[in-house]
């Protein structure tokens, strides 16, 4: 499952019972972590306009709030083709 894809579980953990990473089938939010530091929590506060990630991968903009960039369709090759050339 993608990481944008799995549920967010924001049931309180305490440090010690943080399952080993990576956790491939719920994501445990910082708010959740019972000892999270304060600059855990806090990080990011003063930044303009920033959504929470599960917000910014419904909405479709990055961390910072910008647009996604669009996405280039795979060539038939399966390979990206590149502009740069390789012959010298």
């Amino acid at each position: 499952m993608r990481y944008d894809e799995r549920p967010i579980d924001p049931t309180p953990i305490h440090t010690d019972d943080l399952p080993p990473t990576p956790i491939r089938d719920r994501n445990i939010p910082a708010t959740a972590w019972v000892e999270a530091p304060d600059s855990l929590l806090t990080l990011g506060d003063d930044l303009p306009n920033i959504q929470s990630p599960s917000t910014n991968a419904e909405s479709g903009r990055d961390c910072c709030g910008a647009p996604d960039p669009p996405r280039v369709p795979m060539p038939a090759t399966g390979r990206p083709t590149s502009t740069v050339s390789t012959n010298r």
